[in-house]
């Protein structure tokens, strides 16, 4: 691991480690590492995971997730540019990433230079 622990997010299926360099880091409940590092362009402002939601997912032998409310596969980083992605953990996919949300949550102000 390069850099410090800056930012912690988890829940019960989860916990998620980011770094001050930009890394990502998931463990499992038992403290194994679940796959490789998540690495970002920049370092994360913010990290983000579910740990509810109403109903579980279909139940299925074959679905590795099927223990797993919907929103508790999910974790939300957003970097210091204000790039915000959102990852499927039991898929590891990236299924958001926006580089728009922040400006879409800002007033329109106009600046005088």
């Amino acid at each position: 691991m390069s850099g410090f622990g800056s930012l912690l997010a988890g829940n019960k299926h989860f916990t998620a480690l980011g770094t001050t360099v930009g890394e990502i880091y998931l463990f499992s409940p038992t403290g194994r590492r679940m796959m490789s590092p998540i690495m970002m362009p920049e370092p994360l402002a913010f990290l983000e995971c579910c740990s509810y939601c109403e109903r579980p997912t279909v139940n299925s032998e074959n679905n590795p997730g099927e223990h797993m409310s919907r929103g508790e596969r999910f974790l939300m980083g957003m970097t210091v540019a204000g790039t915000v992605y959102v990852w499927d953990i039991i898929s590891s996919k990236l299924v958001i990433r926006s580089e728009q949300c922040l400006l879409s949550l800002l007033p329109s102000v106009e600046l005088d230079l």
